[in-house]
């Protein structure tokens, strides 16, 4: 006999849970397309397109993030609907369901949007968590992925009182609401670093001594005269080498780690400024990076040792405008030569050591709010496992 009931359940409740298709409980229709030409910032009604459940929300649907104007055959929300993608890029990611709370939200196309007497909440959530893989098993396509409302309906689900389906999204929505306050924490300290930082290296801010007196004045530094080029260390994995290699040590590149390597060059803390790569114009990634530790870096990146501070060299060369130095064709590209003659403004470093100090310190708090998301979310999706059947 199948499971009857969840793992984790509220006291109140001990009745089995009824096993039911979508189709028998639920009503099926779908949004009327709004184009991105259409969203407007000034826009009279508040609108949820399908490539926002992606990116802009989660299983609960209150403060809805674009606008338009009013729109011939707009469907509108009445409450409590549950929207899921009809089409997207893989079967995973449109096996999403979110409830819409509010009335008057005008709900776009490619949008299945069920309605029934039951939970949208608790719907939701169980078809974004216990029943995800169900979604994603229906979806159809290759190039574009189709999840149509013929499919839906046809999944089987355990379903339990209406009160028990209250308590359980009441608990759930808590739950996000803290993820969400946690989240907006996080994005006020990286706002306020943002702020400061600016402020710092256009020297509105600055840093004194012990004795409370002035450091002296910023000099504007040719970048070979305050680091170490090591450029010449740097270790390319082979042609023949070219898979993954399982190791401990990060090997970097123009943007970040690439792999893991079983050996390393560098032992300690280094700046590595990306040589090539469609982000030094674009910006698409950080550019420069202070790293640490033992660890390689291939040919597309390279390596300096500041004769101050390292994490005051990586965040003054975040600053630089890299397109005029751009050296290549086709590949955006900065040679050494070019690199070691850029310019920049330098404080001692002393004040060097204080701005990097006070900018980690932010990094630190900001790291510890990061750390309490991924905790809750990890908690939440154990909740969605458990609390459902």
């Amino acid at each position: 006999m199948s499971q009857q009931y969840p793992e984790v359940r509220f006291p109140d409740f001990d009745d089995y849970w009824t096993e039911v298709k979508i189709e028998k409980f639920v009503k099926f229709s779908k949004g009327k397309g709004i184009s991105k030409t259409e969203i407007t910032a000034n826009g009279k009604v508040s609108c949820v397109r399908y490539g926002e459940l992606y990116t802009e929300y989660n299983q609960i649907i209150e403060d809805v993030k674009s606008r338009t104007n009013e729109i011939d055959g707009l469907v509108y929300s009445k409450g409590n609907e549950v929207i899921i993608p009809s089409s997207g890029e893989t079967a995973y990611d449109i096996a999403t369901a979110s409830c819409v709370m509010k009335e008057g939200i005008a709900l776009g196309g490619d949008l299945n949007i069920l309605t029934s007497k039951h939970e949208g909440r608790f719907l939701a959530y169980m078809l974004s968590g216990i029943r995800k893989l169900d979604l994603a098993r229906k979806a159809q396509g290759i190039s574009v992925i189709h999840l149509y409302s013929k499919h839906i309906s046809e999944i089987t689900v355990k379903i339990p009182s209406l009160p028990e389906q209250q308590k359980i999204a009441e608990f759930l929505s808590t739950v996000d609401k803290k993820i969400q306050a946690l989240t907006k924490k996080k994005e006020l300290l990286e706002s306020y670093k943002k702020g400061v930082m600016q402020q710092i290296f256009k020297q509105e801010i600055r840093f004194r001594k012990e004795d409370g007196s002035d450091y002296p004045e910023w000099e504007e530094k040719r970048l070979d005269e305050v680091c170490e080029f090591l450029d010449n260390l740097r270790k390319p994995i082979k042609a023949s080498e070219r898979v993954k290699i399982s190791g401990q040590f990060p090997y970097y590149g123009a943007s970040g780690i690439i792999d893991y390597v079983s050996d390393f060059l560098f032992d300690g803390e280094y700046v590595l400024l990306g040589e090539d790569g469609a982000n030094i114009v674009t910006r698409s990634t950080r550019l420069a990076f202070c790293v640490r530790g033992k660890f390689w870096v291939n040919n597309h990146a390279h390596v300096m040792k500041s004769n101050g501070n390292n994490r005051f060299l990586a965040e003054a060369l975040e600053r630089i405008n890299y397109e005029k130095y751009n050296t290549g064709t086709a590949q955006p590209k900065l040679n050494s030569q070019v690199c070691k003659a850029i310019k920049l403004m330098m404080p001692v470093v002393e004040e060097q050591s204080k701005i990097a100090n006070f900018l980690t310190a932010i990094d630190d708090k900001i790291n510890v709010v990061a750390r309490q998301i991924e905790k809750m979310k990890e908690w939440k999706k154990g909740l969605l496992q458990q609390m459902f059947v």
